[in-house]
C-alpha cells in the first residue's frame, strides 16, 4: 500500500478494524457502554494496532493569514492523517470549522466558536515541533497586506 500512494500513512487494521477516533468526531451518549472509542482509550494498551499514532494540538488567539493556511492544508506534514478543530481567519468576525481525513478537506460555519484557532491533528509518526512551527507561521500579523478574496482558499472547501 506504502508504494502505491507514497506519503500516504497506511492503518495497520486487524480484521479490518480502524479506530473511529481517526475519521469521525466524538459522539456523547448517555450510556457510556454505548459511547465511540476514544483515542485516548486505544493508546492505554501499548499492544493495540493505534498505539503507534499520536496527536498534536495548536491553539492561537490572533487569527491565520488564510493563504499560508490554504497552504498548510494542500501540503500536509507526512503522516499527518486527521484534523479537527477551529480555525480563525484574518478580516472575519467567526472561526470556520475546519476537519480533515486523508487528503479531504471540509470546512464549515461555525457561529458558536471562540475566535480563536483550536485545531487538533492526529498521524504516525508526527513531528510537532515541525508541525507547531508550521501552524504558527501561519499566523497573520501586522505587517500582512490580506486581500479578501484570500478567504476564498479557503471557503472554496466550504460545506454547505
Amino acid at each position: 500500500m506504502r508504494e502505491l500512494a507514497e506519503g500516504t500513512p497506511v492503518v495497520p487494521t486487524e480484521y479490518g478494524r480502524v479506530d473511529p477516533a481517526l475519521l469521525f468526531d466524538p459522539v456523547d451518549r448517555p450510556d457510556p457502554v454505548e459511547r465511540q472509542l476514544s483515542f485516548e482509550d486505544l493508546v492505554e494498551h501499548e499492544e493495540h494496532l493505534h498505539a503507534g499514532y499520536a496527536s498534536v494540538e495548536f491553539g492561537h488567539d490572533t487569527p491565520l493569514h488564510p493563504l499560508r493556511f490554504a497552504r498548510f492544508l494542500t501540503e500536509r506534514p507526512a503522516g499527518l492523517y486527521r484534523m479537527k478543530g477551529f480555525a480563525w481567519f484574518a478580516g472575519t468576525d467567526e472561526p470556520l470549522g475546519v476537519q480533515t481525513v486523508g487528503s479531504s478537506v471540509w470546512v464549515t460555519q461555525a457561529p458558536d466558536a471562540a475566535r480563536r484557532t483550536d485545531l487538533v491533528m492526529i498521524g504516525a509518526n508526527l513531528d510537532a515541533d515541525a508541525i507547531t512551527a508550521e501552524l504558527r507561521d501561519c499566523v497573520a500579523t501586522d505587517d500582512d497586506t490580506i486581500d479578501p478574496l484570500d478567504l476564498l482558499s479557503i471557503t472554496r472547501y466550504q460545506q454547505s
